[in-house]
């Protein structure tokens, strides 16, 4: 497992791993306890309903950048829970504006959220999806 290959000492972490699994999630949180920034791309799969345990796997985290579809609301909402979380970044074309104001206003607007400049992004076509 790579996530064993992870210093302790990290605080810093991107994850571009096609599948990360709760159990994959599990293990490097135990690695990196203190984790302050946190960056997860698991395209061309996506986290969906797994976003809700990152509140409790990674507690102390600042920012935070992830693909938001397939995220059920109630577990896109769930961030809120990072009580240091400052910045969350979304990497996708989210079209969900009123779900993050309703996160911000839970949030009382502690929390900044930013959707990323829509870029072409190769990997997001359906034709390149087919291949994998």
């Amino acid at each position: 497992m790579y996530a064993t290959s992870i210093p302790a000492t990290v605080t810093n972490l991107t994850l571009c791993v096609s599948g990360l699994s709760p159990r994959d999630m599990a293990a490097v949180a135990q690695q990196v306890p203190d984790l302050l920034h946190l960056h997860i791309d698991a395209w061309p799969s996506h986290l969906g309903s797994h976003t809700a345990r990152i509140p409790e796997l990674f507690p102390k985290l600042r920012s935070l950048k992830l693909r938001q579809d397939h995220v059920p609301e109630k577990d896109f909402l769930r961030l809120q829970q990072l009580q240091d979380l400052e910045c969350l970044e979304i990497l996708d074309r989210g079209h969900w504006s009123d779900l993050y104001k309703k996160l911000q206003t839970l949030t009382r607007n502690r929390l900044r959220v930013v959707t990323s400049s829509p870029q072409r992004d190769a990997f997001h076509c359906p034709c390149v999806s087919q291949v994998y």
